[in-house]
């Protein structure tokens, strides 16, 4: 912490000795896992996000104990950040310790669909969830999602028509109930969607590229 503190001071007086400094302190750290992971914590409340994220990982990676915590935090640090492949990591990671927890599987299903990527495997996972919770909005647009990938669009229509009108018109959902809709050739009721979708300022920019690319292809929104 004493020399976290001394590099800190470097830094913000653009002096030399900076990296060094830093250098010691993460090397010290390395001694304790605890030590590593209040690193981790205190430097990230100075804004270092990214010394912060490379400590937190050692953590997770060296220290079961804290694992948790760090997780918790890094998946934290990756939706600031809006940082897609970040938050498939973390999510991956937080699945992999407890299989079982519908949050970290739905989570792990969205990011691989998001990033288009091992799609067999987040259908299954999201349909294990669906069948969990098919009433959780979330839930839900992750399945439609899924089919969407493997152009099954007239099934996630169907699957997200049995949320109510309330969870339909939340952008977050509204976005990939949008896409279903369009894909099935619903086009006039897929704008109005989308126009919901896009009063979001929270999207991630997968996200946001999905509907540019939906908005290219549909009929003015309403």
């Amino acid at each position: 912490m004493r020399l976290a503190a001394i590099a800190r001071s470097l830094r913000e007086r653009e002096e030399p000795g900076f990296a060094k400094v830093w250098g010691q302190a993460v090397e010290s750290a390395r001694q304790d896992q605890l030590s590593g992971f209040r690193l981790g914590v205190l430097v990230l409340s100075w804004g270092w996000k990214g010394e912060s994220s490379d400590l937190l990982w050692r953590v997770v990676e060296t220290a079961p104990q804290w694992r948790s915590e760090a997780l918790w935090i890094l998946w934290q640090i990756s939706l600031a950040d809006r940082n897609v492949a970040d938050l498939l990591r973390v999510a991956s990671n937080q699945h992999e310790d407890d299989p079982k927890d519908i949050r970290y599987k739905n989570n792990y299903a969205f990011y691989l669909l998001l990033q288009n990527i091992d799609i067999q495997r987040a259908i299954e996972l999201a349909q294990e969830c669906w069948r969990q919770a098919p009433s959780q909005p979330n839930v839900a647009a992750t399945y439609a999602f899924a089919l969407y990938r493997v152009s099954k669009y007239e099934e996630g229509v169907q699957m997200l028509d049995r949320l109510p009108a309330k969870d339909l018109d939340e952008p977050n959902i509204a976005l990939y109930y949008a896409l279903v809709l369009s894909a099935a050739g619903q086009t006039d009721k897929a704008s109005h969607y989308l126009a919901l979708a896009r009063k979001s300022d929270r999207f991630l920019p997968e996200e946001l590229r999905l509907a540019k690319v939906l908005a290219a292809n549909l009929p003015t929104s309403k």
